[in-house]
């Protein structure tokens, strides 16, 4: 399977103590360990002509590569949808940052979202230190059983050892068991296991200098992609190195930010090149998120513009590269061959805490009402 020797379990959920009600149409009011969450439903309108699908696929191979995305690429059926779990609002106002990964699950299982089939989860998340582990910027890669909720993980998680160095990679686990810690966000795809899968495999090897996300959304909007996951590995062969841009939270915000450099100045920001040899995972996801705390707070920027991605090197990482981290900036150099995964995706679910006062719930990180963030999503 594409999960390693050494995956860990992931826990089953457990729904007796979760209560909800249907607010309105693909609008649910959630309750789980004590707290309450808005949860959104919409569907995005892709363009895409279906024949897209016989012009890209993954020929029998003896490449190493594409023999791990044969095993991914049958993961992408009609139901296949992106979660984005609370976010940059979250942040900028320093509130209401910690959740867990099981808040999910459950709730895309008790209002009926996960179906009883398998589901490869590939995304990102942040996850805080513990004590007893370190946390970090979150590469997620779980293949999930939606009948329970539970499953098997390979999620790793970058970490700095000090404020200004590079990030280590650890597995985000803790004696066998992915641990359900959470921070800030989750922006993750659930790609259903389907003989019907509708991921696409693009091999590209590139003629000119280009940066990757800029590539990645381009090519989707050109196939008729509106809403996308991305899997995608590439290795370095040439002397002249792919150069990254790569960033690792410093440390937890502690107040709400101002001003946009009060949130940039406590991410660690590298820029580093690959070396010969060397493999690289990333995996990410795009929807046009329309976030409007974000478009205030920057004077109209749109959130996560190009996607939301991380990045894992898989071999070799030195003591001068980010080897798991959020990626700012990928520019990859002539003759590198991209191999990519693409899914279309059509069903975007957006969870959001939730305050009950004077018997109305209100957002417990900018106090707005249900339905100024419904009309805000929708």
């Amino acid at each position: 399977m594409f999960v390693s020797d050494d995956s860990n379990t992931i826990g089953e959920i457990v729904d007796e103590n979760i209560k909800y009600y249907i607010h309105s149409k693909n609008v649910f009011i959630v309750e789980i360990d004590n707290r309450t969450f808005l949860v959104m439903k919409k569907d995005i309108s892709n363009s895409f002509n279906n024949e897209i699908f016989m012009n890209y696929g993954i020929d029998n191979t003896n490449q190493a590569i594409e023999k791990m995305l044969l095993n991914r690429h049958s993961y992408g059926g009609v139901n296949s949808f992106i979660v984005d779990m609370q976010g940059i609002k979250n942040f900028i106002n320093a509130s209401f940052l910690d959740f867990k990964d099981l808040y999910i699950r459950a709730i895309l299982k008790k209002i009926g979202v996960l179906q009883d089939n398998y589901y490869l989860r590939v995304g990102v998340a942040g996850a805080p230190n513990t004590g007893t582990h370190p946390g970090g910027e979150v590469i997620e890669e779980q293949l999930v059983y939606g009948k329970n909720g539970g499953g098997i993980s390979n999620s790793f998680s970058g970490y700095l050892l000090n404020e200004e160095g590079y990030s280590k990679g650890i597995q985000l686990c803790r004696d066998g068991k992915m641990l359900e810690n959470r921070m800030v966000y989750s922006h993750t795809a659930f790609l259903e296991e389907s003989k019907n899968s509708r991921t696409i495999y693009h091999k590209v090897k590139v003629n000119g200098n280009l940066e990757f996300m800029e590539y990645v959304k381009s090519f989707a909007e050109n196939i008729g992609f509106e809403a996308f996951a991305v899997q995608a590995f590439i290795e370095e062969t040439e002397e002249d190195a792919i150069a990254i841009k790569g960033r690792v939270l410093k440390r937890r915000p502690q107040k709400a930010f101002e001003y946009l450099y009060e949130a940039t100045e406590i991410g660690n920001e590298k820029e580093f090149k690959l070396n010969p040899g060397q493999q690289v995972m990333i995996v990410g996801t795009y929807f046009k998120r329309k976030d409007a705390d974000w478009y205030d707070f920057t004077n109209g920027r749109e959130y996560e513009r190009k996607g939301h991605y991380h990045v894992h090197i898989l071999n070799d990482c030195t003591e001068m590269q980010h080897e798991v981290f959020h990626l700012r900036e990928l520019r990859v150099l002539k003759n590198t061959t991209i191999h990519l995964l693409i899914t279309p995706i059509e069903h975007i679910v957006k969870i959001t805490p939730l305050t009950e006062s004077i018997g109305e719930y209100k957002c417990s990180v900018t106090g707005k009402s249900v339905e100024t963030l419904i009309e805000e999503f929708m």
